[in-house]
């Protein structure tokens, strides 16, 4: 296979991937579980330029998870500041717009000891 044959990624890809393999890394400081975890990749997925609009349902769908816990991990992560509601959405229209940018401050990471 050539070099000019290779795929190289983008920047982009390369920040979300660091980014991820750093929250996956530093997740215990928060003192979350696995589901946490779980919601924020889902929403992680669906980000674009620090926002990620999506629907509990898809969010429910995706894990396989009962309707009040994921309630209850993304109104736990909000309060842990991991995450942040930017726009509310409107039930059987739209999915919540939630702002992941928090997630990339250094302060957050720190280790708590």
């Amino acid at each position: 296979m050539s070099d000019n044959s290779k795929k190289r990624r983008s920047q982009y890809t390369t920040d979300k991937i660091k980014t991820l393999n750093h929250v996956v890394d530093h997740w215990n400081p928060w003192g979350l579980k696995g589901i946490h975890l779980a919601v924020w990749t889902v929403l992680y997925r669906h980000e674009r330029n620090s926002l990620s609009t999506v629907s509990r349902s898809v969010i429910i769908k995706t894990l396989g998870a009962d309707k009040r816990v994921v309630r209850d991990a993304i109104n736990r992560l909000v309060e842990e500041r991991v995450i942040s509601v930017h726009k509310k959405g409107k039930p059987g229209t739209i999915g919540t717009t939630y702002c992941m940018e928090v997630v990339e401050r250094e302060d957050v990471f720190e280790d708590r000891e």
